[in-house]
């Protein structure tokens, strides 16, 4: 087998991977993501009691501030 020969093994080799790799990403990337990377949203409340406050209809609202 020549050099050239088995560069191109190697390089039809990485192509065949890659495009596994991605068909892999494609039907399974979602739940390898919800289950080893899950969302951590964390938001702590910066006034529990909150600031009253008025539209300019008169409807009393209350605003919470998140940190």
């Amino acid at each position: 087998m020549h050099l050239e020969d088995k560069i191109n093994l190697v390089i039809h080799g990485l192509i065949a991977l890659g495009t596994n790799g991605a068909v892999v990403v494609g039907i399974w990337g979602n739940w390898f993501r919800s289950k080893f990377m899950p969302p951590k949203l964390i938001l702590p409340a910066h006034t529990l009691e909150g600031d009253p406050a008025r539209f300019g209809s008169g409807t009393r609202v209350m605003f919470y501030h998140l940190r």
